[in-house]
């Protein structure tokens, strides 16, 4: 799967830590919204978006299989950000 299109949200937040949200498109097919885009300790990183069953019940609703799709995945969001 490749990355077709990326649109960030910078948001001003309660959470210092928020910078924004990430909209991710997949293959122009496959579209994730409202990823979370996270800085901490002068790092940045991604949380995907959950939902009342995935909070209540510890588990993500989506989740890359392997760490290099994980790290594709934040790069591109990362590229865009900057």
């Amino acid at each position: 799967m490749k990355i077709t299109d990326v649109v960030i949200k910078r948001r001003k937040s309660k959470n210092p830590n928020l910078v924004g949200y990430a909209t991710v498109v997949f293959d122009n097919e496959l579209l994730i919204n409202d990823i979370a885009i996270i800085e901490k300790d002068l790092k940045f990183t991604i949380q995907f978006p959950r939902n009342k069953y995935a909070l209540t019940n510890n588990k993500d609703c989506i989740v890359p299989l392997s760490s290099e799709f994980r790290e594709y995945i934040t790069s591109k969001i990362l590229s865009n950000l900057f």
